[in-house]
């Protein structure tokens, strides 16, 4: 990893050494981590190490790569809804709700996302999912 991507390493290090602790958690600097070239793991090392295998197999394979793709995953109600923790649901279909320990009521909605990280919550659209890095940006 440190021949192709070494300022990717170095960023996430930085990102960790300047990161708080909370009980088993590490929360990595955000703008520290940020500063990371954002180039995809397949981009910044498997395409150009010539020490890369390829296997075939069979098997079912989603990028997790959106909250969209994550409710597309979870195990969802009758109604559709995907949901983590102290939630309550009325007359709502197609959302996926992470309370991070918080109760979070959702009435009346559909295709929504919201998530609860401590004092954070993200409430979107699922079809908007990709528009999160604005809400990061907006922390910077």
């Amino acid at each position: 990893m440190l021949t192709h991507c070494r300022t990717i390493f170095d960023a996430a290090a930085d990102a960790l050494a300047a990161g708080a602790r909370d009980g088993d958690a590490l929360y990595a600097d955000g703008p520290k981590f940020a500063a990371a070239p954002s180039d995809s793991i397949d981009y910044a090392v498997m395409e150009k190490d010539d020490r890369v295998a390829i296997v075939p197999v069979t098997m079912g394979w989603s990028d997790l790569g959106s909250w969209q793709a994550v409710h597309a995953l979870a195990a969802c109600d009758e109604a559709g809804n995907a949901t983590t923790g102290d939630v309550f649901l009325h007359d709502s279909n197609g959302n996926l709700i992470r309370s991070g320990g918080k109760r979070v009521s959702v009435i009346g909605m559909e295709g929504v996302a919201v998530v609860v990280d401590g004092d954070d919550i993200l409430v979107m659209p699922l079809k908007r999912c990709q528009d999160v890095r604005a809400a990061a940006k907006a922390r910077e």
